[in-house]
């Protein structure tokens, strides 16, 4: 919304990696890594469930389905099936270097793509049943 605004506006928006100047910490735990992100995700599709869905999907067919190749790889032995999986590692393995990410983010993605989708849906949840979210102590609808 924000940089809507800034575009509206005239001024220029850029996606900027600054991950060598900046350090964040905002969780102690995982119940308010899960809460913090459950209150923004939904609000990042501009709180839509078409889009929340098609998000989901995509990281679903693109970062998780590759994988089940390796079954009928296993089968065959044919290693083309094997080209998507390399595609997603290389990917993920190249934002990881740019980024300076430790190597088991690229290796732990699939799972990670797994819980997004799980606290993107769990968000769309309790929007729907208006149930609000909490952070921190503190509850926000």
């Amino acid at each position: 919304m924000l940089a809507r605004l800034f575009k509206v506006n005239g001024f220029k928006v850029t996606l900027v990696n600054v991950t060598s100047f900046v350090e964040c910490f905002m969780y102690d735990t995982n119940k308010e890594v899960w809460e913090g992100f459950q209150k923004n995700i939904f609000i990042g599709v501009g709180k839509k469930v078409l889009p929340a869905i098609l998000v989901v999907l995509y990281y679903l067919t693109i970062y998780l389905l590759p994988f089940f190749l390796i079954i009928p790889y296993i089968q065959t032995g044919y290693s083309p099936y094997l080209m998507p999986i390399l595609l997603v590692f290389l990917t993920r393995l190249s934002i990881a270097m740019a980024t300076r990410e430790s190597m088991w983010n690229t290796i732990l993605f699939p799972i990670a793509s797994i819980s997004f989708s799980l606290l993107m849906f769990s968000a769309i949840y309790k929007d729907k049943r208006q149930r609000g979210y909490t952070w921190k102590g503190r509850t926000y609808s």
